[in-house]
């Protein structure tokens, strides 16, 4: 069954490639139709040879194959625009290569902004809290490939340059299909600051508990189905539910402190209501990545009623990384990759 849904979902994945493709070049070359039936067709073979184990050549060949679709992406919405345009002014074939040539420095600039971290800030006050503490989160790294060591790196260095005294990973570390070895994460030996690590969705499909084993080895709290109090602090994590594991049944049978500060950490911003209701007062979440490139934003809307950002949620707060990394298309438009800085202070605290 699963694989019937898989051929499915390529099929009509392909189709929406071929589209995307065909509906940007139609305007500029007659034989668009067998152009975009060649693109599509090689994308898919990449997809397929990435699987192999051969050097670096299926890698580079998928970093290919991610720009096309993202470019793909942003050609498909700037002809969108330019066609709505064209129903109240004539649009003529320069204006349409202009257009083109909007898409291509648009998608260079989501090449660009891609390669940047930022760092936001969040200041939360509770009577919960009895000492100042700072969480750094961090959120689908999507960390594949030759490159793995060197982007977890990257990252685990800038993270520590905001001096945080809990970090926290909420999914999607490590995705398929290169598989990043363990000794890509070692870093993690020299890091003397708590860890937390929830699953994501990718790392199922990469293997959770792999994941877990070597995260674990290098002193990472892996939190499945558990809590872990850290300056005061109780962290909850639950995994992913691609594990088929129901997150109101997992904390329904914890035994939670009435009296501490209680973060959940979930990868994925569901079942909001009743994490409120269970008394938590913040929950780290990531998944969406804000859409990634927009307008797709707007897509994703429709599967979530949260999609990015710090949310008042009654007396909880909710906040949605939107991913420190990007996931099969290596560009971003209208988002940043981020790591969320959250300073935790007692009520009464005097502000500065």
């Amino acid at each position: 069954m699963k694989k019937v849904k898989r051929f499915y979902f390529s099929c009509v994945f392909y189709l929406i490639v071929f589209f995307f493709s065909f509906y940007t070049l139609k305007y500029f070359i007659s034989d668009a139709a067998e152009v975009s039936f060649l693109l599509a067709t090689m994308y898919f073979v990449v997809l397929f040879v990435r699987k192999s184990e051969f050097s670096f050549i299926p890698h580079f060949l998928h970093s290919a194959a991610g720009l096309f679709l993202g470019f793909a992406w942003v050609g498909f919405t700037t002809t969108v625009l330019v066609n709505l345009v064209s129903l109240f002014l004539p649009i003529s074939q320069k204006v349409r290569f202009l257009g083109l040539a909007f898409a291509a420095i648009l998608a260079l600039a989501a090449v660009l902004n891609n390669r940047m971290i930022m760092s936001r800030y969040f200041t939360i006050r509770n009577s919960k809290i009895k000492q100042p503490v700072r969480i750094a989160q961090i959120s689908d790294l999507h960390v594949t490939g030759p490159k793995a060591k060197m982007q977890f790196e990257k990252v685990m260095t800038q993270v520590l340059l905001e001096n945080p005294d809990v970090i926290v990973i909420s999914g999607d570390l490590i995705d398929v299909p290169r598989v990043p070895t363990a000794e890509s994460f070692d870093i993690l030996h020299q890091i003397r600051t708590p860890i937390i690590f929830v699953t994501g969705n990718h790392d199922y499909y990469a293997g959770a508990d792999y994941v877990q084993s070597f995260l674990e080895e290098r002193g990472v709290h892996v939190l499945r189905g558990a809590q872990k109090t850290i300056k005061g602090i109780t962290f909850v994590g639950v995994d992913d539910p691609t594990g088929k594991v129901k997150l109101e049944s997992t904390i329904n049978k914890m035994k939670l402190p009435a009296t501490k500060y209680k973060v959940l950490v979930y990868h994925q911003p569901r079942k909001v209501n009743y994490v409120v209701s269970k008394g938590f007062d913040l929950m780290l979440s990531g998944h969406t990545h804000a859409g990634q490139m927009y307008p797709f934003n707007y897509v994703v809307r429709l599967q979530f009623k949260y999609v990015v950002g710090f949310h008042r949620i009654k007396n909880m707060i909710l906040y949605i990384n939107p991913g420190t990394g990007t996931w099969e298309i290596p560009m971003r438009i209208g988002s940043k990759n981020t790591i969320a800085v959250f300073d935790l202070k007692p009520k009464n605290e005097k502000k500065e």
